[in-house]
């Protein structure tokens, strides 16, 4: 029966070659989502960050117009 489908070693062991290098893709497509989630994660933490040293900007720069309020306000007290 085998040898009427013409099912022979090299028949099979091209097969076992195709599965092989079936299972040895699939693993380098799982690397590549794993390394796509950390891009994603990373570009997230770049992003958080950048949004939190915007928000320091704005707070530093509210201190330093409150600063330039409050010496002006002791201006002419200096001699007291």
């Amino acid at each position: 029966m085998l040898s009427d489908s013409k099912i022979g070693p090299e028949l099979l062991q091209s097969l076992g070659a195709g599965l092989k290098s079936l299972g040895d893709n699939t693993s380098k497509l799982s690397d590549i989502t794993n390394a796509s989630v950390a891009t994603n994660d990373y570009v997230k933490g770049v992003n958080a960050a950048t949004k939190s040293v915007g928000e320091m900007s704005a707070v530093y720069a509210k201190a330093t117009q409150s600063m330039g309020a409050l010496q002006s306000s002791f201006r002419g007290y200096e001699n007291l």
